[in-house]
C-alpha cells in the first residue's frame, strides 16, 4: 500500500532453521493470520501466510506482524519463497520474498 510504512519480511538462519518475520495489510482489524510450510523440492520452501477476515472490526490498515521458527533444517542452502495472502474481496496473493538462506551447521 502507497505511503503505509511496513516490516520488511526477513529471514534469520539459526542452527537447525531460520526465523521469519514480516507484517501483513489487512484493511481492517478483524483479520486472523495463519502459516502453513512446504517443501517445494529438496532445500526449497514456500511459507505462505494467510490473512483470513474473521468479521466485525474497525475499518483501519493494519500491519500483523508474524514471526515463523522453521526448524528441524538440516544445514545448507535452502530457497525461501515466503507468500502472503488475504482472502477477503478483493482477494490476493503475493510473493513477497525469495532469497537463498544458509542453515548452519550445529
Amino acid at each position: 500500500m502507497v505511503g503505509l510504512p511496513t516490516i520488511a519480511t526477513a529471514a534469520r538462519p539459526h542452527t537447525g532453521g531460520m526465523l521469519v518475520t514480516g507484517a501483513v495489510s489487512t484493511p481492517t482489524t478483524s483479520y486472523v493470520l495463519s502459516g502453513t510450510v512446504r517443501t517445494v523440492r529438496s532445500h526449497s520452501l514456500e511459507l505462505e501466510i494467510t490473512a483470513a477476515d474473521s468479521g466485525g472490526g474497525l475499518p483501519f490498515i493494519v500491519q500483523n506482524y508474524y514471526q515463523a521458527d522453521l526448524s528441524a533444517l538440516g544445514p545448507g542452502a535452502y530457497e525461501l519463497s515466503v507468500i502472503h495472502t488475504v482472502t477477503s474481496p478483493p482477494a490476493h496473493r503475493e510473493e513477497v520474498y525469495h532469497r537463498i538462506v544458509q542453515v548452519p551447521a550445529p
